[in-house]
């Protein structure tokens, strides 16, 4: 029998509560039955219908992943800042917003309601809402000054694409300032981190590690002549990567999130967009840290708190925090080290022959070679 709630309110000790709150198994209904074998739905349907089409101005060249032993301890690290003692004046519950603590954790007095089951895109947002708004209300209670005129918002659907297949995979979450607060001089843009919502029966596991094994979008120049009878194409990791590519891009916004619930998967496109750094995915019920202390670091991340996370300006193969081959592209540790050293080599040899190349008096020659050279 679990022991009795020693606190009314998750806002009386914010950091105990992030460390116990948990994600609940998301239930689907009788007329979701591919829920429950994914894989066999996905292997005999023809579902998956995101559009992106390659194009030359989708420049998404590399793709690199947070090491988990290093960005594990600076979310321990970050954690630290959140109160562990109440808050004067704080509630779990905004008055005059949406958001609320409303995860349950052990040692807390907070009741769950679970939202219907999910049959489409639509009633699995009411899941995927619910960590969500909470992470957005522990950063309003810790730093109201910062997220002041800041709300997540479910992106609102055009008609022209509620109507196509694509509305009934995705969807798609913007923290953005509402308008109305502080408008008359925004330097920076509007929108920090966007969220995309994947139905769990078209996004496997299997498709996941597929997703974390792109190592960057193929490259297609304008000028070449397009094959009519087979033109290019992308596979499904390659079109959700180009379908976030699009969305942030769009919005400039680095910061993302892609969840299919039951996983996240956390990350920032970097060095002019052509540069993305992502976390493994992790799991519904991962703990130290939880999808819930994720969401809130990432969040605090996007919004530049400090404390949090912030990418380099060259995500270079140096770097402490990141590492070239996501975990479920390595079978051992050997092989691990044996790719890092062959990415050390390819980035010595780009670097030198783009420093060789900046000496010399032949402008545009540079671009093009890259160009090439990274196809």
């Amino acid at each position: 029998m679990p022991p009795d709630p020693i606190f009314e309110q998750g806002c009386y000790n914010l950091r105990l509560y992030l460390r116990q709150a948990t994600l609940p198994a998301m239930e689907c209904t009788r007329y979701c039955p591919h829920l429950n074998n994914p894989e066999v739905y996905n292997s005999t349907t023809n579902l998956f219908k995101l559009t992106p089409k390659p194009e030359s101005t989708r420049k998404l060249r590399m793709i690199l992943h947070l090491l988990p032993a290093v960005i594990d301890k600076k979310i321990a690290s970050f954690m630290m800042k959140i109160p562990d003692k109440p808050i004067p004046g704080a509630h779990d519950t905004a008055y005059h917003r949406p958001t609320s603590l409303c995860m349950p954790a052990s040692s807390f007095a907070i009741e769950f309601n679970p939202p219907k089951g999910i049959s489409d895109v639509i009633t699995m947002t009411s899941w995927v809402n619910r960590p969500v708004l909470t992470a957005e209300r522990v950063l309003d209670i810790v730093w109201p000054e910062a997220t002041k005129g800041y709300s997540m918002m479910i992106q609102q659907m055009e008609p022209e694409f509620r109507r196509s297949r694509e509305a009934e995979l995705y969807r798609l979450y913007s923290y953005k300032q509402c308008r109305g607060v502080d408008q008359n001089d925004i330097q920076e843009p509007v929108c920090k981190m966007v969220i995309a919502q994947l139905i769990p029966w078209a996004f496997t596991p299997k498709n996941m590690d597929d997703f974390l094994r792109v190592k960057g979008l193929p490259a297609f120049s304008a000028k070449t002549p397009v094959d009519t009878e087979n033109p290019p194409r992308y596979d499904r990791a390659e079109k959700i990567w180009a379908k976030l590519w699009d969305d942030c891009s769009l919005k400039k916004c680095p910061y993302f999130v892609l969840t299919v619930y039951d996983y996240w998967i956390f990350g920032v496109f970097v060095k002019g967009w052509t540069t993305a750094v992502v976390s493994d995915a992790i799991k519904r019920t991962d703990e130290k840290p939880s999808v819930l202390q994720w969401l809130v670091f990432w969040l605090a991340s996007s919004m530049k708190i400090e404390g949090s996370w912030q990418p380099p300006l060259l995500a270079r193969f140096g770097n402490p925090d990141i590492r070239h081959m996501s975990k479920v592209a390595l079978k051992n540790s050997s092989e691990e080290r044996v790719m890092t050293v062959a990415q050390e080599e390819w980035l010595d040899t780009h670097h030198k022959v783009t420093q060789d190349l900046r000496t010399t008096e032949m402008p545009g020659l540079e671009n093009t070679w890259l160009t090439k050279f990274d196809q």
